[in-house]
């Protein structure tokens, strides 16, 4: 019997089709950690869903790093904020919601 999966986002989540790499970085006591690559899969208001093959636990601090390209806008985000959920896709494939709790935009060239 499969059990039923509620959703409990606070913002509607819009899929991504761009190929968008968002680089992640894992805080610790030292800082930030080395980068990890992830893919672009949906946004919200208040956060953004990526695919990474590295797996990261529901509430560790981390540093996102974007640029969002499409046919008529370039976009470079930063910002911080939380691992909101994480679940296993496939083997070794990871989605992770991440929470931004701060955000900047600006527009590339």
């Amino acid at each position: 019997m499969r059990q039923q999966q509620i959703d409990r986002r606070g913002a509607a989540r819009r899929r991504v089709d761009l190929p968008n790499a968002v680089e992640i970085r894992v805080y610790g006591d030292d800082g930030p950690s080395r980068p990890i690559v992830t893919k672009l899969v949906d946004t919200s208001a208040g956060g953004v869903g990526v695919e990474t093959f590295t797996r990261l636990r529901t509430g560790t601090r981390v540093s996102v790093k974007a640029n969002l390209q499409s046919a008529d806008l370039a976009l470079a985000l930063s910002g911080e904020g939380l691992v909101a959920n994480s679940r296993e896709v496939g083997p070794g494939r990871y989605i992770i919601g991440l929470e931004l709790r701060q955000v900047s935009y600006a527009r590339a060239s």
